[in-house]
């Protein structure tokens, strides 16, 4: 099964969308239901798929007052569906109403919440088109500021927008893969591991400076100083040979970065990041898909993936060494 195809039921009736579901069942990784299939035959074509097991992706695009679109995303939960979008030319009030809602409709159903995430502008859209809406600034950046709005609501995602970015002049790198898990039963620490502040803070910038681009010293004093938030360390020989930190996140605790020699200092600390959660709770990761270690020990921890992004640059991409980047910051700043 290709569990990152989801095929659309782009069909006139509840009969063909099921004979369709029928065929690829097994095949595929669920199922997305839009604005046609929806009109025609309403939320029992969702109930259909989803009491079935499958994974439905109801793609409505919802864009109207924040009431009215927490409204719609709480009865999207209780048809049980996998993932659901809205607009963000919303705003961050309508769409932090929609997460708010996913929850707080999850938790009176006892299931955990959908994926939540946003349109930012539709691939029809041109540059001539938008200005004729009265947007008058480039797509591209108009396209990253309401990525950032939904950043800031808390959704977990944006759809793709590779086919824009390349027509702008980027080209694709690497994925990045959101991994999902829970944190395991209490386990001995690796003795390696000690609390970064055991460090100068000169020695963990030199350290951090390898991954990334640009000098970051102001940003990573505030990062690991953050409320809730733990750093760790790998000391070896007296030096650092690794480092992470793990933070409250809007479901659990997402460990970032997680910067490594090597899969052994890697398993080390992200063992003892996660130790410091309590039991049971989700805890995220964000691996370059090119660290294959790094995938490894996701999936050695019993993560699955929930979540990827595209790095794309324009130009010559920086040289990194994702062969020890098992972790990224932030999938904003890499």
């Amino acid at each position: 099964m290709n569990e990152k195809i989801l095929v659309a039921l782009d069909v006139e009736s509840r009969d063909r969308a099921l004979a369709l579901a029928d065929s690829l069942r097994g095949s595929v990784g669920g199922f997305k239901i839009g604005s046609r299939l929806f009109t025609a035959e309403g939320p029992s074509m969702v109930r259909a798929l989803t009491e079935r097991g499958d994974r439905v992706f109801l793609d409505l695009k919802f864009h109207d007052i924040p009431n009215t679109v927490a409204t719609a995303v709480a009865a999207a939960v209780q048809l049980g569906v996998w993932m659901v979008n809205v607009h963000a030319g919303g705003g961050t009030a309508m769409m932090r109403a929609a997460r708010e809602a996913a929850e707080e409709a999850a938790a009176r159903a006892g299931t955990k919440p959908p994926l939540l995430i946003a349109v930012t502008v539709l691939t029809s859209m041109t540059q001539a088109s938008l200005r004729e809406t009265g947007v008058v600034i480039d797509l591209r950046d108009h396209v990253l500021r309401l990525a950032e709005l939904a950043r800031e609501a808390g959704l977990d995602g944006v759809v793709a927008q590779q086919a824009n970015y390349r027509r702008s002049g980027f080209a694709l790198a690497y994925r990045n893969i959101r991994y999902r898990g829970v944190r395991g039963p209490d386990a001995p620490l690796d003795a390696r591991v000690v609390p970064l502040s055991r460090f100068p803070f000169s020695e963990v910038a030199k350290y951090d400076r390898a991954f990334f681009p640009e000098a970051r010293d102001a940003f990573l004093r505030c990062w690991i100083a953050q409320p809730g938030a733990r750093a760790m360390a790998v000391e070896k020989h007296g030096a650092i040979a690794g480092y992470g930190v793990i933070r409250p996140s809007g479901h659990g605790f997402k460990v970032g970065p997680l910067f490594a020699d090597d899969a052994s200092c890697a398993e080390a600390l992200f063992h003892a990041l996660a130790m410091r959660t309590p039991a049971g709770t989700a805890i995220f990761l964000d691996v370059p898909e090119p660290n294959t270690a790094g995938v490894t020990l996701a999936e050695r921890h019993g993560m699955s993936p929930v979540f990827e992004t595209a790095r794309m640059y324009a130009g010559v991409a920086p040289k990194l060494p994702l062969a020890k980047l098992f972790g990224v910051t932030t999938f904003e700043l890499g």
